[in-house]
């Protein structure tokens, strides 16, 4: 969900004549996948959401925003440590 939210800030959020966006309409089909709900939370234990925690914390170190980066990297090692592997990277980049 967080890599459809960050990756489809870019593109124009038309509307329909209903209100709705593009953005929200996407966002919402594909959170409420049953299929996805259940191959990533059962098999995968939760990497669909580690990974857009990744795509945010890289979204907020590239704004600029180094104690966000910080925070939501933070939560994302702690969340599942095989993330560790990027933490160098990041902390050079947060650094620089």
């Amino acid at each position: 969900i967080g890599v459809l939210w960050q990756t489809s800030s870019s593109l124009p959020g038309s509307s329909s004549r209903s209100g709705v966006t593009s953005r929200a309409l996407a966002l919402t089909l594909v959170a409420f996948s049953p299929g996805l709900l259940m191959v990533d939370h059962i098999h995968f234990q939760y990497n669909g959401m580690v990974i857009g925690l990744h795509v945010c914390a890289l979204t907020a170190a590239h704004a600029q925003s180094p104690v966000l980066a910080a925070v939501l990297f933070s939560v994302l090692v702690h969340t599942k440590h095989i993330f560790a592997f990027a933490a160098p990277a990041m902390a050079a980049h947060l650094l620089a």
